[in-house]
């Protein structure tokens, strides 16, 4: 399995003309996208745990797990209607949603050696706070990247448009509430 998700993430076209010739199989793109999606968090929360020097490890994974399925459920919901419009991607963009979460399973898993030293070494926990923002920078680019070349497989030719409601709808109007906050309290 992991060869295939690691298939996804580094060769999404010759991947996703593998899979153009199955059948459609939602619930396991979903299960696996989910999975990825919330290892990834489980591990940003452990590592966020470890940082803060946080006795409440139940809270933390119980939370990260909460969190990061329902954030799932919303990037991969929305993310294939939008997906599927206007070009009749139809119901391969769930599948694309889901299987393009591989990225962010392998950027937390090459974090782990990182966070390690930091947390061993005399290297400043702030360090281990800047990698975590880069991998889930990183997690996220990756990830936009391999929903573009899958589309570009399926579709047959890029959609910057299509990509950028992907990525305004699900990755900044979530932060819009925390905008206006800041607007109303300057």
């Amino acid at each position: 399995m992991l060869t295939q998700l690691w298939r996804v993430a580094t060769l999404p076209k010759a991947f996703f003309a593998h899979l153009d010739d199955q059948e459609v199989n939602l619930a396991r793109a979903f299960w696996l996208g989910f999975s990825c999606y919330v290892t990834a968090s489980l591990i940003a929360a452990f590592a966020l745990l470890l940082l803060t020097n946080s006795q409440g490890v139940s809270l933390f994974l119980l939370s990260g797990l909460l969190i990061s399925s329902m954030q799932y459920l919303f990037f991969w919901g929305l993310g294939g209607l939008l997906l599927q419009q206007p070009e009749g991607l139809d119901i391969r963009a769930w599948e694309l949603s889901g299987w393009s979460w591989s990225p962010a399973l392998f950027t937390a898993l090459s974090l782990i050696p990182a966070a390690i030293l930091v947390l061993i070494s005399p290297l400043p926990r702030a360090l281990l706070a800047f990698l975590m923002v880069v991998g889930i920078i990183t997690a996220v680019v990756w990830h936009v990247r391999t929903v573009s070349l899958g589309l570009l497989y399926f579709v047959g030719r890029y959609q910057p448009k299509r990509l950028l409601w992907y990525v305004g709808l699900l990755f900044f109007l979530p932060f819009a509430p925390f905008g206006w906050l800041l607007w109303q309290f300057r």
